[in-house]
């Protein structure tokens, strides 16, 4: 390809392809500078995104690294960046190349249900996921659990919820009945589900039954937000 100019409308905007650096450009005519300003910037080279300008900023989407800049001009080599390796948002100093505090970004409520049947015999019967949506982690605050049905006689049913974090490993906390009933759960109650320097991906519920065979119910709902 190249280096060319298409005129968009009467003048006040043109597509412009730069050999230079290997990038389509729509500018944009500013009449307080007489000039032309590149306001969107596609890297044919990388994939990678930018669009420019002094109200925006800088935001630069680059397909070659995991992560999304918000980049202010007057602010040098800042930038806001959301890592996908850590799935946390950071300001970064680009050129020391370090992060300098996080940032939490707040996401929709979460409120899942799941009611696994119990395994017998004290084995945990299939697990119910409560996902959270493609590319989000789960912070649970409460959750309540629920046992129906009929007990038998000495009978104990147990409902684990277990937490799969962003390294794939797994931690779980459990709560036993014998009898019918409903335990709600707090954050302190919640804290064997956490784990430092990772997030929760899914919410799993399983249960199980001390009996040979059971007629007992579970179920369990969890509330919290996702980021």
């Amino acid at each position: 390809m190249t280096s060319g100019t298409i005129w968009l409308g009467k003048g006040y905007a043109k597509l412009v392809y730069d050999t230079s650096i290997d990038a389509l450009d729509i500018q944009w005519y500013n009449p307080s500078t007489s000039s032309y300003q590149t306001v969107f910037r596609l890297k044919l080279s990388t994939g990678g995104l930018q669009i420019l300008g002094s109200i925006l900023q800088n935001l630069t989407i680059n397909a070659s690294i995991p992560r999304l800049y918000l980049t202010g001009t007057e602010t040098g080599a800042k930038s806001v960046s959301i890592r996908e390796d850590t799935g946390k948002a950071v300001v970064r100093d680009e050129s020391a190349g370090v992060d300098l505090r996080n940032l939490l970004l707040l996401g929709a409520l979460y409120v899942k249900s799941g009611s696994p049947t119990p395994g017998v015999s004290g084995a945990y019967g299939t697990a119910v996921d409560l996902a959270a949506g493609e590319n989000a982690s789960i912070v649970p605050l409460s959750a309540t659990l629920t046992w129906g049905g009929t007990f038998g006689t000495g009978e104990t049913v147990t409902i684990r919820l277990t937490a799969t974090f962003s390294d794939n490993t797994t931690q779980n906390i459990t709560k036993s009945a014998t009898a019918v009933g409903t335990v709600t759960l707090n954050p302190a109650d919640l804290q064997g589900l956490f784990k430092d320097g990772v997030y929760i991906t899914k919410i799993s519920v399983a249960s199980s039954s001390t009996a040979a065979s059971t007629l007992v119910t579970t179920s369990a709902t969890v509330y919290g937000f996702t980021v």
